[in-house]
């Protein structure tokens, strides 16, 4: 009996641990708040795009455009800090050289890897998770509009991944509207997405319980807002940024939905066949997500492949 009073406290601070573990990391990939608050599932990072002119082509090609963010959220009413960085080292993007409904065609291909780190304060760990997060395939138009202004729609499908740091593992469909000016030194662009959910049991959401052998059965679906504004002088561009996310669906009773909007700045260089910008966002309002957070970005875009086409150099002239 007295062996057994002995190890009650030890397995209370293995459950509590795990429940920190599992709730604090899921925290830092802003996907889930609490087990029992929120788990939102935006497969689509909010901000990842921001900065970027997704509603105009870039010249005919392949392109590969790499993205890395770090960033920072709480504590926040007791919870734990948690640093997240979130890369996505392929990210293959590929404008043809023909027309579609006299839109311009394109493809993407975009692979996710997450590291989170949980701790109580400067130099403390609790946990250290870190893999393949997710994997998306997708295709779209773009419309030049004229008078500098451009349109386009994307559609694409997350495919089910089941990791310690994966994000659901089952199919989500996202789908992306863009509008865009890019004239006189100018460069605006909104970028809207919708991503699906799934409806599941309440015991059984959290996006990183494969942590524990549980994968992720449910999650809700999404809705995601970017922004754009530059400014081009010679071969700089400086400008600022902003982003939201918002939860328009519950996947099981008692779900509290989650919303942020973050503000920030950029500032990239043209170097000729490489393009790189830097950016650092801020949230300036959050609802559930466990915290404000802090965020450094970097994207290199790096010609892979380019088609050889008198149409290369009229859109090139645009940026």
């Amino acid at each position: 009996m007295a062996r057994k009073q002995k190890n009650a406290p030890l397995w209370e601070d293995q459950m509590e641990f795990k429940h920190r573990l599992i709730v604090s990391a899921a925290v830092a990939l802003s996907f889930c708040g609490s087990i029992h608050a929120a788990c939102a599932s935006s497969k689509s990072l909010p901000g990842i795009s921001a900065g970027a002119i997704t509603s105009a082509p870039l010249p005919d090609g392949i392109y590969n455009l790499i993205d890395v963010s770090w960033g920072q959220r709480g504590p926040y009413q007791g919870s734990a800090e948690t640093d997240s960085l979130i890369a996505v080292p392929l990210h293959f993007v590929g404008f043809l050289p023909f027309r579609v409904l006299e839109g311009h065609p394109f493809f993407e291909s975009e692979s996710v890897w997450a590291q989170v780190t949980v701790g109580r304060g400067f130099g403390t760990t609790e946990a250290n998770l870190d893999g393949f997060a997710a994997q998306k395939f997708g295709a779209g138009l773009s419309w030049d509009l004229g008078g500098g202004f451009f349109g386009a729609i994307k559609t694409g499908a997350w495919i089910p991944v089941n990791t310690s740091v994966s994000l659901s593992d089952y199919w989500v469909s996202q789908t992306n509207v863009a509008v865009g000016y890019v004239a006189n030194g100018w460069a605006l662009n909104a970028d809207l997405a919708y991503g699906t959910g799934k409806t599941g049991a309440e015991v059984n959401v959290t996006p990183v319980n494969a942590a524990l052998g549980q994968p992720a059965t449910a999650g809700n679906a999404y809705g995601v807002l970017n922004l754009t504004a530059l400014r081009h002088i010679e071969k700089w561009e400086v400008g600022l940024i902003g982003f939201g996310s918002q939860d328009v669906s519950s996947p099981y009773p008692g779900y509290l939905k989650q919303s942020q909007f973050a503000l920030g700045g950029l500032v990239g260089y043209d170097f000729g066949s490489i393009k790189a910008d830097f950016r650092v966002s801020r949230d300036i309002a959050q609802t559930n997500m466990g915290g404000f957070e802090t965020r450094y970005w970097a994207r290199l875009i790096i010609p892979v492949w380019k088609f050889d086409q008198p149409a290369v150099t009229a859109v090139a002239a645009k940026y």
